[in-house]
């Protein structure tokens, strides 16, 4: 028998309200997923951070930067294995979903990242010693990986055909929300200096996403291609009419549920029972083929660079512009724009086509790698001899800035949408789940 959580909203949302629910809840997931991926950005270099993790913070228990040559207690090796150590959590939790998600369902598996996520905060904002940080950030990447990898399957599984593209995209650019709110909550707790509020509140706001998530997750219907898949068809045939605003016996939602049960049946008939063996090998569908694809895409739009934008925006910007207000002005302002950008890029995706954007996307960014890189050493060269506002300062924050409007109108919100598009319906769900665990490798 097959669990499933009881539905607390009944039948009661139903037709646009419901499509309308699905999409908000969804996107509470993705500002979660992007909140969790800015927040340390800020406390990286916060004074009460230090206080409490002198190895983690680039600043002493005062917020200033530690004088050159002046012993400083600052390991850069423990930084970036408790940062990275997040992306080993995301990568189980997406594993977990590969594995075990379509046995125990969307919904379900989403309800436990959420619960996932919200012990991991509770453990990071209660942390008076490194271990206990670093087993939180493993936690919480848990959660984050199994929500990741089961909200976009959910909600397409929830929504009509010619809205699913656009809703993924939304989803993407909510990522992007989630940072910008992130970086604004750094820098206004920035100010509480002399209590360990200042960073303790940013760290547990992620709950606030988390119990949300939970909440709507469990207002919501499960997927009812799922439920025809574990042979549920009552109530596959009951989503189905919520989502459409009618009864069961209504002849769309009779034809819609055949439909589903005989494709899921012919599948199994031809191909029997899925095995993971078919994700890695071709034959008439190209299985591997298109499974590598959506691996690869997913991939390269972390190996561009982005994580580390993300993760030490306010320590590149403190690089190039020594004081700390601007540097954490100009932190909140990209995190700002790089959302502004992904809304434009909502627009753009259909106009110019996938391959066409991501491609010429990916070539401006490469562009503005390389002047960030010859930029940066030469304010870091004229820092050592004490000249502080050359201009070469000025052209590294506006490529950060072109950075991350391409990187949004290209690349954030399309590795989400690909993968699904360029799947087969039979291996879309694993084929997806490694896409996304791609994320985190």
């Amino acid at each position: 028998m097959v669990y499933q959580l009881p539905v607390l909203g009944g039948e009661r949302i139903k037709g646009k309200a419901l499509t309308a629910s699905v999409a908000l809840i969804s996107g509470v997931g993705f500002l979660l997923f992007g909140y969790d991926q800015g927040v340390m950005s800020g406390l990286f270099v916060a004074g009460q951070f230090s206080a409490t993790f002198p190895k983690l913070a680039e600043v002493n228990s005062l917020g200033m930067p530690y004088a050159d040559g002046a012993p400083s207690p600052f390991d850069s090796a423990v930084q970036g294995a408790v940062t990275a150590i997040y992306e080993i959590g995301a990568l189980i939790g997406s594993l977990i979903v590969l594995w075990k998600g379509d046995l125990i369902g969307r919904r379900l598996s989403i309800a436990i990242g959420a619960v996932t996520m919200i012990v991991g905060a509770t453990i990071m904002t209660a942390s008076y010693e490194i271990g206990q940080f670093t087993a939180g950030r493993i936690i919480t990447g848990i959660g984050n990986g199994m929500n990741t990898s089961t909200i976009p399957m959910w909600q397409s599984e929830l929504s009509k055909a010619h809205n699913r593209g656009l809703l993924v995209l939304i989803e993407g650019a909510l990522i992007a929300g989630g940072i910008m709110i992130s970086y604004w909550i750094d820098f206004g707790f920035f100010y509480l200096d002399n209590t360990s509020v200042q960073w303790r509140f940013p760290i547990a706001f992620q709950a606030f996403f988390a119990i949300v998530l939970l909440i709507g997750i469990l207002c919501l219907p499960e997927s009812p291609r799922w439920l025809v898949k574990k042979g549920k068809h009552e109530q596959a045939a009951r989503v189905l009419a919520q989502m459409d605003d009618t009864t069961v016996d209504d002849p769309a939602i009779m034809t819609t549920v055949r439909q589903l049960r005989e494709s899921i049946e012919a599948s199994e008939t031809l191909l029997g029972q899925f095995s993971y063996r078919e994700l890695f090998t071709n034959g008439p569908e190209q299985n591997f083929y298109r499974t590598s694809i959506a691996f690869i895409a997913q991939a390269f739009q972390q190996l561009s660079g982005i994580n580390l934008i993300t993760y030490y925006a306010t320590t590149l910007f403190l690089s190039i512009v020594p004081d700390r207000t601007t540097a954490r002005l100009l932190t909140c302002g990209n995190g700002t724009e790089y959302f502004a950008a992904s809304i434009v890029a909502l627009f753009l995706i259909d106009t110019l086509g996938r391959r066409k954007l991501m491609l010429s996307t990916a070539f401006m960014m490469s562009a503005c790698m390389a002047i960030l890189a010859g930029t940066v050493s030469r304010v870091n060269s004229q820092k050592a001899l004490g000249i502080t506002g050359i201009p070469e300062s000025y052209v590294a924050a506006v490529c950060l800035y072109l950075f991350n409007t391409m990187f949004a109108f290209g690349w954030l919100g399309m590795t989400w949408l690909y993968p699904p598009e360029i799947t087969p319906i039979r291996i879309r769900a694993p084929a997806s789940a490694i896409a996304t665990s791609s994320n985190w490798l």
